[in-house]
């Protein structure tokens, strides 16, 4: 589900980063102890509001958060971060360049809006291809990653993707893995690269973003190119945002 969090515009963030938030405990000892539970941030600078006051996360599970009372509207949460450098921010200077979105769909949800849904300088001027390939993690059984949306978001999504045919893809089938999806438009998303597309990764696990990079090693191999040369050359010329 989405939360909205009232931050009163005293917790300044950007779009990609993720923040922290410690449960109310009932003594001080236990909020020494607590650690806190890190969520990505699903809205653009502004907040869904629009008048940069909250922020919006996805929580799939609020047992994490150890304590009912964080889970009651209107209640005071403790937040910390932001978390993320602006090293993952969109690069807005070309309004031509593409955007490969490979993970956790909750995460760029914020990129998502800030291109098309809302009144910013880049919503209006972008013509290149913003492209999700989105995991959805919903819990501890997330190793299969099937590659869906949030139902909180998955209709925003495929609004989007309705509304903006040539500049938002969405590739996504709940019965098919990111890594096969992924496989199917690999050739396609090297071309994008050489190009100057930008690659983001989000939310994978070290097992997912392995199978995920062997499949550039194998484009890179039958192009013969040396794969490592190649990624390196991606991240020296800040294409590749992991």
């Amino acid at each position: 589900c989405c939360w909205v969090v009232e931050g009163g515009g005293k917790f300044p963030f950007w779009e990609g980063q993720s923040l922290g938030i410690i449960p109310p405990p009932s003594t001080t000892q236990q909020q020494q102890q607590q650690q806190p539970q890190i969520y990505p941030i699903t809205s653009s600078r502004y907040g869904d509001s629009k008048n940069g006051k909250t922020l919006s996360i996805c929580v799939t599970e609020p047992s994490l958060l150890h304590n009912a009372a964080a889970t009651t509207p209107g209640s005071a949460i403790a937040l910390t971060g932001p978390y993320g450098t602006t090293a993952a921010l969109l690069p807005e200077s070309d309004p031509t360049a593409d955007y490969i979105m490979v993970g956790d769909s909750a995460s760029y949800r914020g990129f998502v809006r800030r291109l098309f849904t809302e009144n910013t300088r880049i919503s209006y001027a972008y013509e290149g291809l913003a492209w999700l390939f989105p995991v959805y993690y919903a819990g501890p059984a997330a190793l299969s990653v099937p590659s869906s949306v949030p139902s909180s978001y998955e209709d925003e999504f495929r609004a989007v993707a309705d509304d903006f045919p040539e500049t938002f893809r969405l590739s996504c089938d709940g019965g098919v893995s990111v890594v096969e999806m992924m496989r199917e438009h690999v050739g396609d998303i090297f071309d994008r690269l050489e190009k100057g597309a930008h690659i983001f990764f989000r939310g994978l696990d070290e097992d997912i973003m392995s199978r995920v990079l062997d499949l550039f090693r194998c484009v890179c191999e039958d192009k013969g190119v040396d794969y490592a040369s190649w990624k390196q050359g991606l991240i020296n010329k800040k294409q590749w945002h992991e």
